[in-house]
């Protein structure tokens, strides 16, 4: 309620209808407040292209990796063979079938990492 008071004189709060008008009145009125200067902003940054370099193409250098082959496709280690079928279930017999799948997996990388060795600076 607005106290009022000299030079204002004392006038009551609206009630229903008028305040809610009043509310929404506020609500639009901040609304446009965050709204417009934003909107016309955008305007202002959009920048006519300009004559000097309409003529011209912009030409612009970017560096990127690019794969060179430091080995021959021929060089690279074949993977083994899988030893899944020969398995089974035996113990003794699936040891020695493990062991030399190992040993030839193990030097299928011995050679790849050597290969990559050779490429890396």
């Amino acid at each position: 309620m607005n106290a009022g008071g000299w030079p204002f004189p004392a006038r009551p709060e609206p009630v229903g209808l008028p305040r809610l008008l009043g509310v929404l009145a506020r609500m639009v009125l901040g609304a446009m407040l965050l709204v417009l200067p934003a909107a016309l902003s955008g305007c202002a940054l959009a920048h006519p292209p300009r004559a000097d370099l309409a003529d011209h193409p912009r030409i612009v250098t970017v560096d990127r990796a690019v794969p060179v082959a430091c080995f021959a496709r021929e060089d690279l280690p074949v993977a083994p063979n899988p030893v899944g079928a020969q398995l089974n279930g035996e113990a003794r017999h699936d040891a020695a079938i493990l062991a030399s799948a190992l040993l030839a997996e193990r030097a299928a990388r011995d050679r790849a990492m050597a290969l990559l060795g050779s490429c890396v600076k």
